[in-house]
């Protein structure tokens, strides 16, 4: 678990303005503005994960054009057959819009 990507479905490469041979195998933090990847809190999430816990909130993202979008998102972690963690599926919604009317 290194948190490259693997695959995405069509909806969150159109949220991201990206095709899947963009970002397959590339960092996640490919979609986080540098003040989040710089930050403790990035790498205590991976821990989190690593781990095997969950991760639901919100969270801010940028797209591949560099503008922010907001994601109502939950990362979980999946154990193989052994009970080794071997990948993260995310579950995300785009909540961009109702983020900035809470503004």
């Amino acid at each position: 678990l290194h948190g490259h990507v693997l695959t995405a479905n069509h909806l969150f490469l159109d949220a991201m303005g990206y095709r899947l041979d963009e970002i397959k195998g590339k960092h996640h933090r490919i979609f986080c503005p540098p003040e989040v990847y710089n930050s403790p809190n990035y790498e205590q999430f991976w821990q989190r994960l690593r781990n095997g816990d969950f991760v639901a909130e919100r969270f801010k993202r940028v797209d591949k054009a560099g503008r922010e979008v907001w994601l109502e998102a939950s990362y979980n972690p999946l154990m193989n057959a052994r009970d080794e963690l071997y990948k993260v599926v995310k579950f995300a919604t785009v909540i961009t819009e109702q983020v900035l009317q809470e503004r």
